[in-house]
């Protein structure tokens, strides 16, 4: 890895998390520090966070996980053909797999003057340091660029104790992402916390003699300054890709999966360039590292496809959001509102009918729902409506906003954490504070810009409003489904599995010891979920003898059962190794371990309709042979001649109807009959069958120790299961490109093949 920045170690860290140990890595880092967060430099230099508070990986972490770190140290040169790299201090190290995060570099105007002493760029700690020493020495400075880079320098100036001119060539503040009215608001506001602006001036010249005393416009006035800060852009660091002979443009070229044109080498972050853009923000950076790494480690992943920019300021008691293209010329106002008393604007612009960008100043809560807006192209007329609606209700915007976005939506792009894991955890632990919000889930610990969705989620979740019918797609626990799995421990099974599968832990008595067990040696309900826990980890799914072959594969026809057994007076479903469903016989397909079992029962009137069904039913038995169901899992295939009263009866379903293929989840007539739950309907059978391992995989993922079906789907709640299956289910039709196949993974990586949709 060349680059210790952000980027490149959010690759490094999800590559540690996905395969620890696998791979050999040498990190360079030019800098002679560890890894911090670079979006926090102003929140250092306005006195808010100490330099220790935003390291993002300390010494110790590259240590326990075997990453060898070279600091202060600079590659020189990339030798493609022998896989070689060369650095500054004569280092020569051999790769397998190289991967440049190289970042950029301040865009420096060519100004005469600019190479004077006491002109810097605002890019890393040690420009902090510099600000710090000339505050301590000097009153005046200018900082070039009223964008967002400029205004948190010049508000970190101000906390300094200096005199903070900026000087901006337009006519007001960041005017690629705010119209003149925001702007207008937003100057006045950093006007009276002592800013000073210089509007519509080109910087003609650096003035001084041995180092810079102010700046000369082209307009001909003048302006004293004893520190010059640079903060009009960045420009990709390329210069080694250039002199490897990989393809750039303005920046390195990568495909769909960070590929460069050389094999081999990838690139991440602000020096790679996707589809044409190079970004600049943290949000897109993180999910170029997390496809990246989860490609490194041969684990099915989506490929990158480009992401939705915004920005946020980052100046303490200042609010500003904003999204897409403001100034495109098709765009049109669908809504447009300000208040002058509370000091509030907002403007939602639609381009062709779908909301296309957006201004939020003073209340932000908004901002995250209107990223996922432009992201999904959805409807401006679907956006009002849902607005007059809300407008009739009592709950102010910002929790409505808060309340309305879906549970998978992402609140801190930083850190990748979604609302649901947010009201999870807050449930869970039972927070009741965006501070301990942030502590437990890193939400708002970056930039701090999902700061108001954060405490909007904590407004609502105290108020139980996010379990109100316009959140009834949650998917956190009820209040009565979280307690603890047994007097052993206080943890419920939510929590003690992600403990387990976050940790490397290999037995029970390592679990129970790590997380204070109060009997030694369990109890008979804990003890089985350990073990299933430990079984179910990643990292043993194929090392466990639960993973081994199936016990039994059989085919059988001409099986005859009463059709009483299917009645809802007698509504038993065998638990046999061997079943059928009414009618003249059937396929059936067994596998049995761990002490649960999977069946998989067919119509045999199926089998003669529809030639390819039982290559198709023999494929998910292949893909699913090796899982560890949580419960006995029955799983059933139908023709509508033989209707589907039986079906129903299953935990997951397939059968025809006059409109296509449904889709079942949640059938049970253990105990008492409870009829499943329409998932989707499909065109084909072969559609049918592949979304129906989507929603096996799902249940295998989410699901509790001992916890059938219609439990799971009761708990997850339907909306929630069939949001999250079809949208898999879509993701992976655009990765396949083509009919036919259940997946396009060898058979040997059975179980994990879906995670390609994750």
């Amino acid at each position: 890895m060349i680059g210790n920045g952000m980027a490149g170690m959010r690759c490094v860290e999800e590559i540690v998390k996905r395969r620890p140990g696998h791979f050999k890595i040498t990190v360079f880092g030019a800098e002679s520090r560890p890894n911090y967060n670079r979006i926090l430099l102003s929140k250092v230099l306005q006195g808010e966070s100490r330099f220790e508070d935003i390291i993002l990986h300390s010494l110790d972490w590259y240590r326990e996980n075997e990453i060898q770190l070279y600091t202060g140290e600079q590659v020189m040169r990339i030798d493609s053909g022998q896989r070689m790299i060369y650095t500054a201090s004569g280092m020569q190290t051999e790769y397998d797999i190289l991967i440049i995060a190289t970042g950029s570099v301040p865009f420096i105007p060519p100004l005469p003057g600019s190479d004077k002493k006491g002109v810097i760029s605002f890019r890393n700690i040690e420009d902090c340091g510099i600000m710090t020493e000339y505050a301590s020495r000097y009153r005046r400075a200018a900082v070039i660029g009223g964008g967002l880079l400029g205004l948190e320098a010049a508000r970190g100036l101000l906390h300094l104790g200096m005199e903070a001119h900026v000087i901006h060539n337009a006519s007001y503040l960041m005017n690629r992402q705010l119209d003149a009215l925001s702007a207008g608001m937003l100057q006045k506001e950093l006007e009276q916390q002592g800013m000073i602006f210089h509007l519509n001036r080109n910087t003609q010249k650096i003035t001084g003699t041995t180092r810079a005393q102010g700046l000369r416009f082209e307009q001909g006035d003048r302006l004293a300054a004893d520190l010059i800060v640079m903060a009009v852009g960045i420009r990709p660091n390329i210069r080694l890709a250039e002199q490897a002979g990989i393809r750039t443009g303005r920046a390195i070229w990568v495909d769909d999966r960070m590929q460069t044109s050389e094999p081999g080498i990838y690139a991440i972050g602000e020096c790679a360039e996707h589809r044409g853009i190079s970004y600049g923000l943290v949000a897109p950076l993180y999910e170029q590292a997390q496809v990246l790494a989860a490609h490194l480690c041969e684990q099915p992943t989506s490929d990158y496809s480009g992401s939705i920019p915004y920005s946020q300021l980052k100046i303490s008691g200042v609010h500003v959001f904003s999204v897409g293209d403001i100034q495109a010329a098709e765009a049109e106002d669908i809504v447009q509102q300000y208040d002058g008393v509370r000091h509030t604007y907002r403007r939602i612009l639609a381009t062709n009918g779908k909301i296309s960008a957006a201004i939020l100043y003073g209340e932000t809560a908004e901002g995250t729902a209107l990223v996922e807006a432009v992201r999904s192209g959805q409807s401006a007329e679907t956006w009002i409506a849902a607005e007059n609606d809300s407008n009739n209700t009592s709950i102010n915007p910002a929790d409505a906003a808060a309340i309305a976005l879906s549970p998978q939506s992402v609140v801190c792009a930083c850190n990748a954490v979604t609302k649901c894991a947010i009201l999870d955890t807050m449930t869970q632990l039972q927070l009741e504070t965006a501070d301990e919000v942030r502590e437990h889930t890193r939400a708002s610990g970056s930039c701090g810009g999902c700061r108001p969705v954060v405490e909007a989620l904590v407004r609502c979740h105290a108020a139980g409003l996010t379990q109100s019918a316009s959140a009834a797609d949650e998917s956190f626990p009820e209040v009565e489904e979280i307690a603890a799995i047994c007097s052993c421990t206080s943890l419920s099974h939510e929590m003690l599995r992600r403990q387990i599968h976050e940790q490397d832990w290999q037995t029970a008595a390592q679990v129970m010891q790590q997380l204070n067990w109060t009997t030694r040696d369990g109890c008979p309900q804990c003890l089985p979920a350990l073990d299933y826990y430990l079984a179910t980890h990643p990292l043993m799914q194929f090392a466990n003898p639960a993973y081994a072959a199936a016990d039994t594969f059989e085919i059988k026809t001409n099986v005859q059962l009463p059709e009483s057994r299917y009645t809802s007076s007698a509504p038993l479903l065998p638990h046999s190794l061997v079943n059928t469903l009414p009618g003249a016989g059937s396929l059936c397909i067994v596998s049995s371990s761990f002490s649960a079992s999977l069946l998989l029962h067919a119509d045999p009137v199926l089998l003669e309709q529809i030639p390819d069904s039982r290559d198709l039913l023999q494929q998910l038995y292949s893909r699913w042979q090796k899982i560890v169901p949580a419960a006995p899992l029955h799983i059933a295939a139908a023709i509508h001649s033989t209707g589907p009263s039986a079906v129903l009866l299953y935990d997951l379903a397939v059968c025809s109807s006059p409109a296509g293929w449904e889709v079942y989840a949640g059938g049970s007539s253990a105990g008492s009959f409870r009829k499943a739950e329409l998932i989707a309907l499909m065109d084909s059978f072969q559609e049918a069958i592949r979304l129906l391992s989507l929603c096996l995989h799902y249940y295998y993922e989410k699901s509790w120790y001992g916890e059938p079906v219609w439990q799971w789907l009761e708990r997850t709640r339907l909306l929630h299961i069939r949001e999250q299956v079809l949208n898999r289910y879509y993701e992976q039709n655009v990765e396949l490109g083509q009919e036919g196949a259940i997946s396009h993974e060898d058979d040997a990586n059975a179980v994990p093949f879906l995670q390609r949709t994750m």
